[in-house]
């Protein structure tokens, strides 16, 4: 059973890999939307009501703050996916499956996968093998120079 949980971490991190730039790409394609809507209230002078220039300074903080949160949920998603396929940082991973519970339908289930797959015993013991190596290596190069 042990064989399969590399195969199943490094399917995750492909799907966290995948996740991630369409939300990052998603960010891309509203704010184009967003800047269009800042172009044509500066573009009428101020003069224009929200109505007329499909957006208000209001409207533009909320959707700017929208999407620097989905670019950031992006950029979170790209670094689990290394970290799961390095099967480093089990805790980071963990809390970014949970926050990616929130996003509906896609981070859902990604996110209640990756819970469930990091909860299992013999996943736990390959992350702490791989934290274990480094320091090892860390402590044979400090050996060797002295």
């Amino acid at each position: 059973m042990k064989n399969n949980d590399n195969l199943h971490l490094n399917i995750l991190s492909a799907l966290h890999y995948l996740v991630g730039v369409y939300l990052l790409l998603g960010t891309l394609f509203i704010s184009r939307y967003v800047l269009a809507g800042v172009l044509a209230f500066i573009k009428s002078n101020g003069t224009a009501s929200p109505s007329e220039s499909f957006t208000s300074w209001g409207q533009v903080i909320l959707i700017s703050t929208l999407v620097l949160l989905m670019m950031a949920q992006g950029i979170a998603l790209l670094f689990a996916g290394h970290y799961l396929r390095k099967k480093k940082s089990r805790t980071f991973c963990l809390v970014i499956a949970g926050i990616e519970c929130l996003s509906f339908p896609l981070g859902t289930v990604l996110g209640v996968f990756t819970l469930i797959k990091l909860s299992k015993a013999s996943v736990k013991e390959r992350f702490a093998q791989q934290n274990i190596e480094p320091a090892k290596q860390t402590a044979q190069i400090s050996a060797e120079e002295h």
